[in-house]
């Protein structure tokens, strides 16, 4: 289904990936902020978050924050972040 069918089925949450978020980076161009969640897959760096957070995107993830991890690494991550510092320390998203 394409992105135009999908908005008009009323979806809600929207993941654009790695190649998206780097046009967007190069070609710095407006973006029209939908009123559906998005999630950025492919952040790598600091001006690739600052970028997607200043037009609206709240859901990241990418390398930005961290490698890929087994289950049990992401989860002890998680715990041990569970106050936000895992994002305050990385951007403050």
């Amino acid at each position: 289904m394409g992105l135009k069918n999908s908005l008009s089925a009323g979806c809600k949450t929207l993941k654009i990936d790695q190649s998206f978020v780097q046009f967007l980076q190069e070609k710095q161009r407006d973006i029209a902020v939908l009123s559906i969640r998005v999630v950025a897959e492919g952040v790598e760096t600091l001006s690739q978050l600052e970028l997607l957070r200043s037009i609206g995107c709240e859901e990241v993830q990418g390398f930005w924050f961290s490698h890929p991890l087994k289950t049990k690494d992401a989860t002890k991550l998680l715990l041990e972040n569970s106050d936000g510092s895992l994002f305050i320390n990385q951007g403050e998203f």
